[in-house]
């Protein structure tokens, strides 16, 4: 890893450009110097008594001991430079990690957040596809008490002689709640995108234009001196509601705000009701 401020600072040089100038050195350098002091005290020593040593010879002692002196100098300038070296790296080495743990905290929380922010979204794109699944059988419910008042219309006119007014009387609000139903279809299938609820809803939906059928041909074929087949039209009925705990079932298990499928951005139901073109 490579720290480009320290790097570039010559005041700041890695402690691997001074060589073999290095920690573990100094007190070996410290040791030889003191050493060759001691043993040039000696020599000084021994010299001085010597009849041989004269004013020209002590000349030069002066030179030597600044010599040494420059020499333990620098040594200690140059252990000095290496421990300030060391610790300016060290510092900054403590401020890229605590840098880096902060970045990374702060990563850490936009993920959480982000991840907060898409289940919310899931849960609420959930609530919505289960509302619009209820409205399918909210509508439906009120169309089949309409087709029961139909019935009853027919009942009377076989049994009582009533005229034919009374069932279009009966047939107009059926009519009407029926024309609901192709748009509570229309809205689950521009909000519901898994490909099982989506099946089941088009059963659903064919199931109840079978419904309608019958009622229409009953509508249509009814004569007030013969009986009008009741049973076809409860017949229709039960394989309507007969998919009701079906449809429950599966919402549970795939559109539950607690199983809310992964979000995905852009997404367009592919089903062709969804569509302008197949409204």
């Amino acid at each position: 890893m490579k720290y480009e401020n320290v790097d570039r600072d010559p005041d700041l040089r890695k402690s691997s450009d001074l060589g073999e100038f290095r920690t573990s050195w100094m007190p070996r350098l410290i040791t030889f110097g003191a050493v060759v002091a001691l043993v040039v005290g000696v020599v000084i020593v021994l010299i001085y008594y010597s009849p041989a040593w004269g004013p020209n010879q002590w000349g030069n002692v002066g030179t030597w001991v600044a010599g040494i002196a420059t020499s333990l100098a620098v040594i200690v300038a140059v252990w000095q430079t290496n421990n300030a070296n060391k610790q300016a790296r060290s510092a900054e080495m403590r401020a890229y990690e605590e840098a880096r743990e902060m970045a990374n905290r702060h990563r850490a929380e936009i993920a959480a957040a982000d991840q907060r922010l898409i289940d919310q979204l899931n849960a609420q794109r959930s609530i919505e596809q289960i509302a619009a699944i209820s409205r399918i059988w909210g509508v439906l419910a009120e169309v089949q008490r309409h087709v029961w008042l139909v019935d009853e219309a027919m009942h009377k006119i076989e049994k009582d002689g009533e005229s034919r007014e009374l069932l279009d009387l009966a047939y107009d609000p059926y009519d009407a709640a029926k024309s609901q139903v192709k748009a509570a279809f229309t809205t689950s299938y521009m909000l519901v995108h898994d490909t099982e609820v989506i099946a089941l809803l088009e059963k659903t939906e064919d199931a109840q234009k079978a419904l309608e059928k019958a009622v229409q041909k009953a509508y249509r074929d009814h004569d007030n001196t013969l009986y009008h087949d009741q049973g076809s039209l409860i017949s229709a009925m039960h394989a309507v509601n007969d998919l009701r705990d079906e449809t429950i079932n599966l919402v549970k298990l795939k559109i539950s705000p607690l199983r809310a499928a992964p979000l995905i951005p852009g997404h367009t139901s592919t089903h062709p009701a969804a569509s302008p073109e197949g409204s």
